[in-house]
């Protein structure tokens, strides 16, 4: 990767013309990001982003979202996710995009908002959307119910909680997956 990135910075310092620019911009930032210069490949993305007919978009869209969730930036994730959503709804790789969504907006302190994309997610119509080489994962589900509990707990709805943190949505999850659900469960429970 750094030699790639090497490569790839020589060939942008020769001005190329679109597209073969904003393609070797989007490899670059993935070259950086890959090195761990993830401040540096969000630059790289957010170049590429405002091109609505840049081929790559929905990916760089992902990535910015990662980036800007991994460094506490929720607003911007939720951001960026939220517009991936929006533009590409057969985008292979939805369900994390919209995951990514409603958990940034509920650790940004906007809990309904997060609640909805999560619930969004968890509704089995959006399987019918999603590529079939992309299946959405168990854990993926877990963790949005988790978040859309947190935040119906959030939104003083404590029956909301439990109906999403049903036992059966849990089923098969690690010792320490289903602790966190039956502990919120209970306590939503005891406060009903």
């Amino acid at each position: 990767h750094a030699m790639a990135l090497a490569e790839l910075e020589a060939f942008l310092e020769s001005s190329p013309s679109e597209p073969e620019r904003s393609k070797a911009e989007y490899a670059r930032g993935i070259c950086l990001h890959t090195l761990g210069r993830s401040a540096d490949a969000a630059s790289a993305f957010e170049r590429v982003v405002g091109l609505k007919d840049f081929e790559f978009r929905a990916d760089a869209l992902l990535l910015l979202a990662r980036i800007a969730f991994d460094a506490k930036g929720y607003n911007d994730a939720a951001r960026f996710a939220g517009t991936l959503v929006r533009e590409f709804p057969t985008f292979r790789h939805l369900a994390t995009a919209r995951q990514i969504e409603g958990e940034s907006l509920v650790r940004a302190g906007k809990p309904a908002e997060g609640r909805a994309a999560l619930d969004a997610l968890l509704d089995s119509r959006l399987d019918a959307l999603l590529d079939a080489t992309a299946p959405t994962s168990p854990e993926l589900l877990r963790r949005a119910a988790l978040m859309a509990a947190h935040a119906s707990v959030l939104l003083k709805d404590d029956r909301g909680a439990v109906e999403r943190l049903a036992p059966a949505r849990f089923t098969g999850a690690p010792a320490a997956e289903r602790a966190a659900a039956d502990l919120l469960a209970a306590q939503s429970l005891h406060r009903l």
